[in-house]
């Protein structure tokens, strides 16, 4: 790899001492070179960037930046660095916040994370306009009470966990998930029931990426032939216990697929 050498700004600073009143008065720094890390914001945006979009590890990121870039910056420092930009991030958070709080649909879901050798749970909260992550160490219902304030939207969108339900109007089964256990369920031996749900979960995203731009009667007109295939496909006898497994699923949660 080329070598790639760090530019360095060095700042002097003079002192002038008053023979009169004693005082020192001491040179102004220059704009953009304050007092705090000696990294500019473009090194420290990338390394917030590799951190916390890629996952590369602090270890890991303080070797890249000096194998890579020739810059020394031990894992103290980088942890230094990202704290003192959280703040900025503070304003961009609240607004995120205040549009999910109002939005009309809600998409939520978690999963489980390490932090200091603890578990923890990973919450994403998100709409087609705006997304957050929110880190807590419960699982619990009261993260998304937190999130929420008190906002109750019209549909809530989540897998089958039960800290997920009940907090909107209508709730609406992720069918990401349910095609994930339905392809599950077909490479585990089902060949009755789980393709034929699978190729109807399908059609209802197609459909669903379309539906702005459709009348009102040809919404309706879909539903009812995605009712009518659901009925045919939930007739089906599976004898593979995955399968079966999905359709007792399915016979529960239907009215909300």
């Amino acid at each position: 790899l080329p070598t790639v050498a760090p530019v360095v700004t060095r700042v002097e600073r003079y002192a002038g001492h008053c023979r009169c009143c004693g005082g020192t008065t001491l040179a102004p720094l220059p704009e953009g070179l304050e007092p705090g890390t000696p990294f500019s914001g473009n090194i420290v945006a990338l390394a917030m960037y590799l951190r916390f979009v890629h996952q590369v590890s602090y270890r890991r990121l303080s070797r890249l930046l000096l194998e890579l870039f020739g810059l020394a910056i031990s894992e103290g420092a980088l942890d230094a660095a990202f704290r003192r930009g959280k703040p900025r991030f503070d304003a961009e958070t609240s607004a995120i916040l205040a549009r999910l709080r109002r939005a009309r649909v809600v998409c939520s879901d978690e999963t489980g994370i390490r932090i200091d050798g603890r578990n923890a749970w990973n919450w994403v909260f998100q709409n087609d306009e705006v997304v957050i992550h929110v880190v807590r160490r419960s699982r619990g219902a009261g993260v998304v009470a937190e999130v929420m304030a008190g906002h109750r939207p019209a549909i809530w969108v989540s897998d089958l966990y039960s800290a997920q339900r009940g907090h909107a109007e209508a709730w609406q089964i992720c069918l990401a998930h349910q095609l994930r256990d339905c392809r599950y369920a077909i490479e585990a031996g089902d060949a009755i029931f789980a393709p034929r749900m699978k190729a109807l979960l399908l059609r209802a995203v197609v459909l669903a990426r379309r539906h702005r731009g459709l009348a009102e009667s040809t919404r309706r007109e879909y539903r009812r032939r995605l009712e009518h295939a659901l009925d045919a496909v939930m007739a089906l006898a599976p004898t593979n216990r995955h399968g079966q497994r999905l359709r007792r699923r399915y016979g529960k949660l239907r009215e909300h697929l």
